[in-house]
């Protein structure tokens, strides 16, 4: 193994970076007889870089499952309130700005109504898409990948 500055040790603690790796592998010559990168450093490096891409992958996963969560919560309680105020039919309720206002209406009068096979509609498509769209992004982002075997090199 030659001594260049640039080369890294065997034994070194300190991450190596995609772009100092593809510089090792680009500048060694088909030609030459004397190996830049040793197997060991090289599989090293390449153990490494797999490292930081499950890592990444397992950041990315956490943060988009949180707001998968979210986004169906939101959804299911939006459907929830529509079907609650559907069963309520009328609504009154004292209005709060009438003292900033001075409208001189006390009470605000709300009916809210569906008919039955709107309010099927609307629970059989939003449980259709809620279903399908978590399952969808949830197997996007946690494939069944068959583990490799440990004692193969790939």
């Amino acid at each position: 193994m030659s001594s260049k500055s640039d080369q890294p040790q065997a034994n070194t603690p300190n991450p190596i970076d995609r772009n100092t790796l593809r510089n090792w592998v680009t500048s060694a010559s088909p030609e030459s007889t004397e190996q830049d990168i040793s197997e060991k450093t090289f599989l090293t490096l390449l153990q490494q870089v797999s490292l930081e891409g499950l890592s990444q992958n397992i950041r990315e996963r956490k943060k988009y499952a949180g707001y998968i969560f979210w986004m169906v919560s939101v959804w299911l309680i939006t459907v929830v309130i529509i079907v609650w105020l559907n069963g309520l039919g009328e609504v009154y309720c004292y209005n709060f700005l009438d003292p900033l206002l001075r409208t001189g209406v006390k009470y605000i009068h709300f009916r809210f109504s569906l008919s039955d096979t709107v309010i099927i509609t609307l629970i059989t498509t939003a449980t259709v898409n809620i279903t399908t769209f978590f399952l969808v992004v949830t197997k996007y982002l946690f494939p069944n990948t068959p583990e490799k075997d440990s004692t193969s090199v790939t």
